[in-house]
C-alpha cells in the first residue's frame, strides 16, 4: 500500500550500488558528448568541411531511426551486464577511430561504430534502472539516470574543448577508448544490473514512476 511520498531522505536519494551505475553511465556519456564539440573541431582542423559534418550527424540519426527497432527487439532478450559492456565499448572504439581518419568516409565508419554502441545503451540503460529501481522511487531514480546524460552534456564539452587544445585530438580519442574498455569492465562487474523491474519494494510510496 502507498504510504507517504517521499517519507525522509532515503527516500529521494539513491542507493549507493544505483550511484556507481550513474557514475559509470556518466563517463560514457560523455564520451558521446564529445560528438557535439570536439568532433567538428577535430574535424575542421583535418579539412573535413562542415557540411561534411551535418552529413556525418545526419547519419547517426539516420541510423538511429532505421537500426533502433529492430536492433532493440534483437538486445531485449540479452543479458544486460553483456550489453551494456558492449555498448560501452562500441562507443569508445567509435570515438578511437576518429584518430585513424583521414576523411569523411573514415568519419563516417567511427559515426556507425559509436551508433551501434548508443543504440545499444538507449534501450538496455533504462531497462536495467527500472530493475535497479524500489517500486515506489521509479520515477526518482530514472530522473537521476537522466541527470547523468544531462550532466554530462555540461561537462564533456569544456573537457573536450581543454584537452583538444592542450594535448591534441589523438591522445582525446585515445582517451575515449581506455574510458570506453574501463566502462564496460565496470559493467560486467556488476551483478545487480541483471535484477527484475518492480522486484522491490520500500516504504516511500509512489513518485510518479
Amino acid at each position: 500500500p502507498p504510504g507517504p511520498p517521499h517519507a525522509g531522505e532515503a527516500s529521494v536519494l539513491p542507493e549507493a550500488r544505483f550511484v556507481v551505475f550513474l557514475l559509470v553511465t556518466f563517463a560514457i556519456s560523455c564520451v558521446l558528448q564529445q560528438a557535439s564539440v570536439a568532433l567538428p573541431i577535430d574535424m575542421l582542423a583535418r579539412g573535413v568541411s562542415a557540411r561534411a559534418y551535418g552529413m556525418l550527424m545526419a547519419l547517426n540519426g539516420v541510423l538511429v531511426v532505421l537500426v533502433q527497432p529492430p536492433l532493440s527487439r534483437w538486445t531485449a532478450s540479452w543479458r544486460r551486464r553483456p550489453a551494456l559492456a558492449l555498448s560501452s565499448l562500441l562507443v569508445g572504439t567509435g570515438f578511437a577511430f576518429n584518430s585513424l581518419a583521414r576523411g569523411a568516409a573514415g568519419y563516417a565508419v567511427a559515426v556507425c561504430t559509436w551508433t551501434l554502441g548508443e543504440i545499444v545503451m538507449s534501450g538496455v540503460g533504462p531497462a536495467a534502472v527500472a530493475g535497479l529501481s524500489p517500486t515506489g522511487r521509479r520515477g526518482t531514480y530514472q530522473g537521476f539516470y537522466q541527470m547523468a546524460w544531462s550532466g554530462s552534456a555540461f561537462v564533456a564539452p569544456i573537457v573536450g574543448s581543454i584537452a583538444l587544445a592542450r594535448v591534441g585530438s589523438g591522445p582525446l580519442w585515445t582517451a575515449c577508448l581506455l574510458v570506453g574498455a574501463g566502462c564496460a569492465l565496470g559493467q560486467m562487474a556488476m551483478p545487480f544490473l541483471e535484477e527484475a523491474g518492480g522486484a522491490r519494494s520500500d516504504d516511500g510510496g509512489e513518485d510518479g514512476g
